[in-house]
C-alpha cells in the first residue's frame, strides 16, 4: 500500500521590510503621521490635486490656523510638499505610493462600510 503524504499550506514569504527594523520604523512614521484624522482628509484631498492652506481649510471646515498645523507634520514626514520645488503656495502629496496607499485604505474602508450595511 502506498503512503500518501498530506500536503502542507506553504508558509508566505513575508515582505523584506519586515525582516529589517529600520525600514519598519519609518513605515510606522509614515503610519503614524496619516494616523490623526484632520492629516488623513488633509493627506486623501492632496491625492486628488494640489491645494493651498486656504483651500483646505474651506474645503474641510476647518481653522487655517489647524490645517497649518497639521500640514506641517506631513510636510516634515516628507508626504506632502510644495506643489512646485523651491515655491510656497499649493501644496501636493509628494510621492506616488502614499497616493496609492491612501486609495488602498480608501478600499477597505469602503468595503467594510459594504459589510456593515449587509
Amino acid at each position: 500500500m502506498k503512503s500518501r503524504s498530506i500536503a502542507r499550506p506553504k508558509t508566505p514569504a513575508p515582505f523584506p521590510l519586515f525582516r529589517l527594523d529600520g525600514p519598519c520604523r519609518e513605515g510606522a512614521e509614515i503610519i503614524k503621521a496619516l494616523a490623526h484624522p484632520l492629516r488623513l482628509r488633509i493627506a486623501a484631498r492632496l491625492a486628488a490635486g494640489p491645494a493651498t492652506v486656504n483651500q483646505l481649510a474651506e474645503e474641510l471646515g476647518m481653522a487655517q490656523a489647524a490645517v497649518s498645523q497639521q500640514l506641517a507634520v506631513l510636510r516634515g514626514r516628507k508626504l506632502a510638499g510644495p506643489a512646485r520645488a523651491g515655491e510656497r503656495g499649493p501644496y501636493r502629496i509628494l510621492e506616488r505610493r502614499v497616493r496609492h496607499m491612501l486609495r488602498c485604505l480608501h478600499g477597505c474602508i469602503e468595503e467594510r462600510s459594504r459589510e456593515e450595511r449587509a
